[in-house]
């Protein structure tokens, strides 16, 4: 770092000069809302997250429209964890939260996190 900052004073005939700054993270916007699922496969969060079928979700994810964590998937029987980010192509990004409850029927209800 400070032999680019000290030890370069020229690029071709341009004198130039090196200024250290300091690193400023951006501001990451969320909306946070809650969804309603039988388990924690991918399919499914996408089918919700979506508003599509089930089906039309997991064709989604063998068209590979889905990433989780960064990496495109072809199988719908991944699960998602509290932590996961979940891309879904021309739909957004969502980060899975945690587990608040589960109801009468079994159902998970799970807090997403959309980044606007």
């Amino acid at each position: 770092k400070d032999a680019v900052i000290y030890g370069v004073n020229k690029v071709h005939r341009a004198n130039i000069q090196f200024e250290e700054i300091a690193f400023r993270s951006p501001e990451v916007h969320t909306k946070e809302f809650t969804v309603n699922v039988s388990g924690e496969r991918l399919d499914q969060f996408v089918s919700e997250l979506a508003n599509v079928s089930r089906s039309k979700a997991q064709t989604f994810i063998r068209s590979h429209f889905v990433k989780r964590n960064d990496n495109e998937l072809v199988k719908c029987d991944e699960l998602c964890h509290n932590g996961d980010t979940v891309s879904i192509r021309h739909v957004g990004k969502f980060k899975i939260g945690e587990k608040i409850t589960i109801t009468k029927r079994g159902n998970l209800v799970i807090r997403v996190y959309q980044y606007l």
